[in-house]
């Protein structure tokens, strides 16, 4: 069995925190401790909001193969608690299901249904979206998804309504 790699790490924070060491004594002698404290708020506020995906960014979601799935649409159901379902189509009678995560925009999907062959599967988000990584993941049961494929984002309300009173 081949070993997995970790989650791609991200370099933003490394990079930022070696920026702050390196400046911040530059910026409070230039600044003093106010103008330091600002400056510092502003470079945090505007690294956190430096296209980091979130939780919520992915959770709540269905995301739709943009080809035909295995006798209809391949679905991948995200939910907000960080668990998962996907049904490959129609003709297919197995859903799998398991956890997801996130490390930076890399998205990690484990399987967990069958527990001798836990098939993991990794993403990029890009905005709406979910893009194949296939070089590290397993693939699905009934489909070969290829690289850089994508998985379409809609609210789960569009595919699941919920019931009104």
């Amino acid at each position: 069995m081949r070993e997995k790699s970790p989650l791609c790490p991200t370099r933003k924070l490394k990079t930022f925190s070696n920026y702050i060491k390196k400046y911040s004594k530059i910026l409070l002698y230039r600044c003093g401790t106010v103008g330091f404290l600002g400056v510092l708020s502003v470079a945090l506020l505007l690294a956190g909001c430096a296209g980091e995906v979130q939780v919520g960014d992915v959770g709540g979601k269905v995301y739709v193969y943009e080809k035909e799935g295995f006798g209809g649409e391949f679905l991948i159901q995200m939910k907000e608690d960080n668990t998962f379902e996907y049904h490959e189509g129609f003709l297919s009678s197995y859903i799998g299901a398991g956890k997801w995560q996130l490390d930076g925009n890399t998205l990690l999907i484990r399987d967990t249904v069958i527990s001798w062959d836990v098939k993991e599967n990794y993403f990029a988000v890009d905005g709406n979206d979910l893009v194949f990584l296939a070089g590290e993941s397993d693939n699905f049961t009934h489909l070969t998804v290829s690289d850089g494929e994508r998985f379409v984002g809609h609210p789960i309300e569009e595919y699941f309504p919920t019931k009104s009173e």
